[in-house]
């Protein structure tokens, strides 16, 4: 099941039994897949350039309206719900509808750990993995996500701790491609600055 609009409003803590239990509601516009649908051949999900949930959870592949959407639709809406839990805050905000969705298609969020400083490493790969704009980035599976949390509770890497998880490769992954990013934006300058000098010197002569 592919739910599509899966948000603290759908997710209810209850107790069955003495223990925490999560129900999670309103399959109002959820979509049943089978094994083989996942390989390509299954019906849209979404008719082209429809664009069903909820902004704030949504992933950008849902929120271009993409056909081939798939079930890391919800481990990106997890992703938001686990970054909302520990910072407070969601990972974009905006004047209206389509301000949040344009961040949410183009912008990178926010770090949790710029919001909470006394998260763990590990736990902010876990959720910045879970937030991954390529759906190929993202945990394959919500076991993939469980496991890793699972983790980080048993040697107490929520705030502390050193656990090893398999978003650890997605952290490297990230930092790499921020590093690429400062140096295209170097290189960019240099090439901006060079440009206005040559130009300067040419209409104006000498130094």
């Amino acid at each position: 099941i592919v739910h599509r609009d899966v948000k603290p409003d759908n997710v209810f803590l209850l107790t069955r039994r003495g223990k925490d239990f999560i129900k999670v509601v309103d399959f109002g516009i959820s979509k049943a897949m089978r094994p083989e649908d996942e390989a390509g051949n299954s019906p849209r999900l979404t008719q082209t350039g429809m664009v069903l949930g909820t902004p704030l959870y949504m992933s950008p592949e849902q929120a271009r309206g993409d056909e081939n959407l798939d079930h890391r639709i919800d481990v990106y809406a997890l992703g938001v719900i686990l970054y909302e839990m520990v910072t407070g805050e969601v990972p974009f905000r905006g004047s209206n509808y389509l301000s949040i969705l344009s961040q949410v298609i183009n912008e990178e969020p926010r770090a949790p750990r710029d919001l909470r400083p006394d998260l763990s490493v590990e736990l902010e790969s876990v959720i910045m993995k879970a937030l991954a704009k390529d759906r190929d980035d993202r945990y394959a599976s919500t076991e993939e996500l469980a496991d890793d949390l699972s983790v980080l509770m048993t040697v107490d890497g929520l705030t502390t701790g050193r656990a090893r998880i398999t978003a650890q490769k997605y952290r490297k992954k990230l930092q790499g491609r921020s590093g690429l990013r400062v140096l295209a934006w170097a290189a960019g300058i240099a090439v901006l600055a060079a440009a206005v000098v040559f130009t300067v010197r040419s209409m104006m002569g000498g130094k």
